[in-house]
């Protein structure tokens, strides 16, 4: 199962909506939606917020395959450090 599917269920276990799981996330509706279909992934700081809101682990909501592929990508924008979580 990969992320899209594991977030989807969990916040399903939640009884959560994408809208007040996005509120919490303090992202759009469409940013969720984009979540569970595939068509993006959060970075890694709300994917962490993710994994509190939902009581899981993150190795709870990727897969295997998506934990070995993930990379951590320092990005030096604004002289602060920025972890971005990318799948390759």
């Amino acid at each position: 199962m990969e992320f899209k599917e594991r977030l989807k269920q969990f916040r399903l276990e939640n009884e959560m909506t994408q809208e007040e799981l996005a509120k919490k996330l303090f992202v759009s509706r469409q940013a969720v939606s984009k979540y569970e279909t595939g068509r993006g992934y959060p970075n890694l700081e709300t994917m962490q917020l993710i994994s509190k809101l939902l009581n899981i682990s993150l190795e709870e909501l990727l897969s295997k395959e998506e934990l070995t592929k993930g990379t951590l990508v320092m990005n030096h924008k604004n002289k602060r450090n920025k972890f971005i979580l990318s799948f390759l």
